[in-house]
């Protein structure tokens, strides 16, 4: 009968997770060693230092406290582009590059100079609404 089967000694799991700690203590002395050597990474070291010290302080955890709610932060962002098709049976385009302009009048200034400069082809005007979402996982799978 293996220890762990008794209850007395570490699980093979808990040995695998030791050698895995193990490793990355070492990886991360060997890279604390290389980036010392220079006066950026001594200060990327200073900086890593001072957010791992800044997240262990109570007001950073995200432990689950039953008696608090936990808050879902919302972020939207908003954006306009424009839509081109050279006839009403064609597919509508995206704009070849990447524009976009976050105000609304701008954007109709832009499709107003486009219908200028393209008289013959049928253009729209679209919004594109991105939303983030923060929100606290449980690290315990069976939750």
């Amino acid at each position: 009968m293996k220890d762990h089967e008794t209850g007395c000694g570490p699980t093979p799991d808990e040995l695998r997770y030791a050698g895995v700690e193990l490793r990355i203590a070492r990886l991360a002395a060997d890279l604390e060693r290389r980036l010392s050597v220079t006066w950026s990474g001594r200060l990327l070291l200073r900086l890593a230092r001072g957010y791992a010290r800044m997240k262990s302080y109570p007001s950073h955890t995200t432990e689950r406290r039953p008696s608090v709610p936990q808050r879902t932060i919302d972020k939207a962002s908003v954006t306009y582009f424009i839509q081109s098709r050279p006839a009403p049976s064609a597919p509508w385009q995206d704009p070849g590059r990447s524009i976009t302009w976050a105000s609304l009048d701008k954007a109709l200034d832009q499709l107003a100079v486009r219908r200028e400069r393209q008289p013959n082809w049928e253009h729209r005007l679209m919004k594109r609404t991105i939303t983030v979402t923060d929100e606290p996982v449980p690290e315990d799978p069976s939750r």
